[in-house]
């Protein structure tokens, strides 16, 4: 299998998203004046910079995980448009899992991994603890946990014909799980784009 993302992916999807949002008027931005006073060059900054910002040498682990708990934070307690931010702002490290764990893939489809790949990553989004250090590879940690899961799932089951689809038996740790639409706040759920809704299985959620 390649090891680029296929066209169906639920990460590419998650990515049009994010950029729907950190793009355009009302772009979605976070002041990290206040959040790392004196290491960042002005006060709000657009999340799309910002992923670029964090990526750099020069910025420390104490000021990563200060972002990152204001993300955790505000998915968690705002939802919707929030939680597409943070799978978005942590989509280089999920492309770079995916393409890992998916290159020599000799049965199933690399989206049935991508799925569960992100389905970890929400997961964790929801439940893991802010009081310890480095968030963002403990998120990750967690989503390449749950592709591997997946792969194990795909090699047992690799042996009956027919059988080869993740989606028909998923080992999943959040059932159901997907990534919210660009459109969607805690008081605009009912309004989703059709293009970013996520079920586990990769397909439209109805």
């Amino acid at each position: 299998m390649s090891s680029e993302l296929t066209a169906g992916s639920p990460l590419d999807t998650a990515e049009t998203s994010f950029r729907l949002l950190a793009t355009g008027p009302g772009a979605l931005a976070l002041n990290c004046a206040a959040l790392a006073p004196g290491r960042f060059p002005r006060g709000e900054v657009n999340l799309l910079e910002l992923r670029m910002l964090l990526a750099a040498r020069h910025v420390t682990d104490e000021i990563r995980d200060a972002v990152w708990r204001e993300l955790v934070t505000r998915s968690r307690e705002r939802k919707g448009a929030w939680t597409v931010a943070a799978v978005g702002m942590a989509m280089p490290a999920l492309r770079m899992i995916a393409a890992s764990l998916t290159r020599d893939l000799p049965y199933g489809e690399p989206t049935d991994v991508d799925s569960e790949i992100l389905a970890g990553y929400l997961h964790a989004l929801r439940r893991m603890d802010l009081d310890t250090a480095d968030v963002r590879p403990r998120l990750c940690q967690a989503a390449r946990y749950a592709g591997e899961r997946a792969l194990r799932h795909i090699a047992a089951i690799s042996s009956h014909p027919g059988s080869h689809s993740l989606a028909a038996s998923p080992p999943t740790v959040g059932s159901g799980a997907r990534c919210p639409a660009a459109g969607e706040t805690s008081s605009t759920g009912r309004r989703r784009r059709k293009t970013s809704r996520l079920r586990t299985d990769g397909k439209p959620a109805v």
